[in-house]
């Protein structure tokens, strides 16, 4: 990504975030308010996953404390897969309840007319990106003048798991847009992708709205290990990933998250314009994870030769703000 991109991409007159608030993309718009204008650019926050709803309810919430003053939320799809504390870090229990027996109403056609409003857009996506497909599917060309940075991975494949999109429809919306900047783990930083409070990470100092919901998160997640590793009927190799996932949150005293969103965000403000490679994506059809075709197209991946540098200047990175912001 070059210099000449990054500014692009930074000073559109619409950011687009879309986001299912895990606790990376909270950490990931942490790193990026103090580089947003609000002067000069507007963010919209389409969210969605789980129940909506709450989503969008956080949302409000986070987007005071993260510091974004223009703005606006909307509510993009639900998904089955649900986060039973939702939205208990920050929103009272008769609000939640009220979301949860109300069925969410998405607001794509709203983000469309502001997009159309908008000189020049650019789309930080770090959710599954099903609204996205929905509507390039609607109108192929809609996304012909946008800038799109995504977390792909478990993003793409979650939108693949089901009957309605193929790897070839994925490849058809990245190939609409303006530009694309593909970040995921494995190919910036290689297998290992968390970061933890026993890795280098200074979560002691991190704001107490990332490390709240990374708490609540990691309990949610060793709940479900704990359920899989006593299951007799349990799968040996599944049960042994779970209890490396016990292991690992336990070792970092339920301080650590994945480093995903957070990495993207890292890609666009601090990634070395060498480190991307221009390409096209194709996925293993059976696996449907993603590799880079190099050659003249529209999408450039991070894919640094050092990735454990890349990885201790990640950490350095988070913590020097950290240090900076820590109240």
């Amino acid at each position: 990504m070059s210099a000449e991109q990054r500014a692009r991409f930074l000073a559109s007159d619409l950011l687009v975030v879309t986001t299912d608030l895990e606790p990376d993309d909270l950490f990931a718009l942490w790193l990026l308010a103090p580089h947003i204008d609000s002067t000069k650019q507007r963010v919209v926050f389409l969210v969605g996953e789980g129940c909506a709803a709450i989503k969008r309810e956080r949302m409000r919430v986070y987007a005071g404390l993260l510091g974004f003053k223009n703005h606006e939320v909307l509510t993009g799809f639900d998904s089955k897969k649900d986060f039973p504390d939702d939205g208990k870090d920050v929103l009272a229990e008769p609000l939640i309840g009220a979301c949860r027996h109300s069925p969410s109403v998405h607001q794509l056609h709203v983000l469309t007319v502001r997009m159309k409003e908008a000189s020049s857009v650019s789309i930080l996506s770090l959710k599954p990106m099903t609204e996205l497909l929905c509507i390039w599917e609607t109108i192929p060309n809609f996304f012909a003048n946008t800038l799109l940075a995504g977390y792909m991975s478990f993003n793409v494949r979650a939108c693949l798991s089901g009957l309605r999109y193929r790897p070839k429809d994925v490849q058809g919306m990245l190939a609409s847009f303006k530009e694309v900047i593909y970040y995921e783990t494995f190919h910036a930083v290689g297998a290992d992708n968390t970061i933890a409070g026993n890795k280098g990470t200074d979560f002691e100092h991190m704001p107490s709205v990332v490390t709240n919901l990374v708490q609540a998160w990691n309990a949610h997640i060793l709940e479900g290990c704990y359920e899989k590793v006593a299951k007799d009927t349990a799968h040996p190799s599944s049960k042994a990933r779970s209890q490396k996932i016990i292991d690992q949150i336990g070792a970092a005293k339920n301080m650590q998250m994945v480093n995903a969103d957070c990495g993207l965000v890292w890609a666009l403000l601090q990634g070395d314009a060498k480190d991307f490679k221009r390409g096209h994506m194709v996925f293993d059809p059976e696996t449907l994870y993603s590799s880079l075709e190099e050659g003249a197209h529209n999408t450039y991946l991070f894919h640094p030769a050092d990735k454990e540098t890349v990885r201790l200047a990640q950490i350095a990175y988070y913590n020097s703000e950290i240090d900076e912001r820590k109240d």
